[in-house]
């Protein structure tokens, strides 16, 4: 086997969604067979099974305290973020992790995202015209999605108790006069998409699961209406039209002090 990078992928569960813990597993498998990144499952409460983790934390806390207590599990001095319900739909390129990993301790940042969002404020980062700079305090420049951290800053700014919709919604906005560089790629996005949303199946999950020859157990978790998809698409495109306003009213309405 070769050597690990100095990488873990930390997928965040709790036992009531182990059924998405074989479809994980499936497509993590099919299109990173070779990874010698950790894999580890944090959960409340698990249940073996034939599954790709090399570890689990089990754990019944906050999202952050799990978080924390999988990293110190791990021992990297890297972390990517993800829920259970994310699946892979392409082949991994271990390499482009390997160069973010570089550029990442080249550059001292704290994150680099491994996707397109459009919500955050940016700019061109002067030093490597492969990344954009997100700009802190502006919505969304932190996000639980597909992402590289630094482990020491997540183990220095994650609080106990605080929630993965807090780190995103909350402290986007309160990071504005941290000395923290969060840098978005534009070579190399991370494949893979959200198959499950409020606890149900998303037409594009169930498509891509039925391409693959992945039989989803529906008694565990049902397909989400069209009428219910097509609001979550409306919600979510509002975010990317709005994303400061959306956040501000988010934050007013959840977090009144």
């Amino acid at each position: 086997m070769n050597d690990r990078i100095d990488l873990a992928i930390i997928v965040y569960s709790c036992y009531k969604n182990k059924d998405m813990w074989a479809a994980f597993s499936f497509f993590y498998r099919r299109y990173y067979s070779k990874s010698t990144c950790k894999l580890i499952l944090a959960t409340d409460k698990y249940e073996e099974g034939n599954y790709a983790f090399d570890d689990v934390v089990e754990l019944d806390s906050s999202w952050a305290e799990m978080i924390k207590a999988s990293i110190e599990r791990a021992g990297t001095g890297y972390v990517m973020l993800f829920m259970d319900d994310y699946l892979l739909t392409d082949y991994i390129d271990e390499d482009k992790l390997s160069e973010a990993l570089a550029d990442m301790e080249c550059y001292k940042a704290q994150n680099i995202r491994l996707l397109e969002t459009n919500v955050s404020k940016m700019e061109p980062f002067a030093l490597n015209s492969k990344y954009m700079r997100l700009i802190p305090g502006s919505s969304y420049c932190l996000s639980t999605q597909a992402g590289i951290w630094d482990s020491s800053f997540l183990l220095r700014y994650l609080k106990d108790g605080m929630t993965a919709w807090e780190f995103e919604r909350l402290y986007s906005m309160k990071c504005k006069d941290e000395p923290i560089l969060l840098l978005e790629s534009r070579a190399y996005r991370f494949p893979y998409m959200e198959a499950v949303r409020k606890g149900e199946w998303l037409n594009q999950g169930v498509k891509h699961c039925k391409k693959n020859g992945y039989w989803i157990d529906f008694s565990a978790r049902r397909r989400m209406s069209i009428v219910k998809e097509v609001t979550a698409k409306t919600k979510g495109l509002l975010i990317k039209l709005f994303p400061e306003l959306v956040q501000v009213v988010q934050n007013k309405l959840l977090y009144k002090s």
